[in-house]
């Protein structure tokens, strides 16, 4: 399928509303922003006077950067094709050599701060390899220049980067392009289930982990007596349409009590140990509901947002 260059989302750290698009690449021509100015002076027929200042294009000299960094390691990352690392070019668009200092941090954890000479007129690429929220803050010669924020819905199968430019007064302005195309979302590739012998115990809940591309439920379902049996009764992705909520993409998995598998059991009211295995394509679901059905009862025990 053709790849089409878009504009997917922008913005300037002067707080400036951006507009335009890319055709590809560093050399690709920029849009301008537009600003409305109004006075408190009574509402009269004089027309609001309206400025469109100049924005910087991204057209640097060089055609290959002058250094390329990481932050992170895409070992380990979830379906990669479906959650591509993300490129920030940084442009020092000034005639001079420059210090910068670029702070990479989520809402997690810093991740990466190093400090770069910048030849004039250079650019450096910066390879965000993880899937997340990111700021880059940015210092210039020892001031604060300003701010960049990489959402982590530009994390997935198209092909995105983020054009920086740091002009000679130190303003930072940011475009992010992303090519246009639709992706996959997640389905079920294959499940399994497991349980282990009960015990006198009232507790019934659930876990809900991720990784490896498996979503894995593991709990206790509490039943009459230690010793009935349990399934899977069903595993399903459910969309806004099937949820009471709204809530869209819901991996809804329901365990459910059989019957008594010994005519010879301790008279207790009992809990049963499982595990569920749910083998994930594409992407991880975005919502999972766990479900008991037991001694009449039908009960939501886990609901988690991935």
């Amino acid at each position: 399928m053709q790849r089409r260059q878009v504009l997917a989302a922008l913005g300037t750290s002067a707080a400036l509303a951006t507009a335009g698009c890319l055709s590809g690449g560093p050399g690709g021509d920029g849009g301008n922003s537009e600003t409305t100015t109004t006075t408190d002076e009574p509402t009269t027929d004089e027309p609001t006077n309206t400025t469109t200042p100049e924005e910087p294009e991204w057209n640097p000299g060089p055609e290959e950067p002058f250094e390329t960094i990481t932050a992170g390691t895409r070992e380990g990352v979830a379906f990669p094709d479906n959650n591509r690392a993300h490129d920030v070019k940084v442009w020092n668009q000034a005639d001079s050599a420059r210090q910068f200092t670029l702070q990479v941090r989520t809402p997690e954890a810093d991740r990466l701060e190093t400090s770069v000479e910048f030849p004039a007129d250079g650019w450096l690429r910066l390879v965000l390899n993880v899937p997340a929220s990111y700021t880059l803050s940015i210092t210039v010669d020892g001031t604060e220049a300003g701010e960049v924020s990489v959402g982590r819905s530009t994390f997935d199968c198209n092909d995105s980067s983020t054009n920086v430019i740091v002009t000679p007064e130190a303003e930072v302005h940011s475009r992010t392009f992303s090519t246009l195309m639709g992706c996959p979302g997640p389905s079920v590739a294959d499940q399994s289930f497991s349980i282990e012998q009960g015990s006198c115990d009232m507790t019934d809940e659930a876990r809900i982990d991720f990784a490896d591309e498996v979503v894995e439920v593991s709990g206790r379902v509490k039943t009459p007596n230690p010793c009935y049996g349990l399934e899977l009764a069903s595993v399903e992705l459910l969309d806004a349409e099937a949820n009471e909520d709204g809530t869209d993409d819901v991996l809804e998995v329901v365990v459910a009590a059989t019957e008594q598998q010994s005519d010879m059991c301790t008279q207790c009211v009992g809990s049963v140990p499982y595990t569920a295995t749910v083998t994930m394509e594409h992407e991880y679901p975005s919502n999972v509901r766990v479900i008991h059905e037991s001694m009449g009862e039908r009960r939501t025990v886990r609901s988690v947002t991935y």
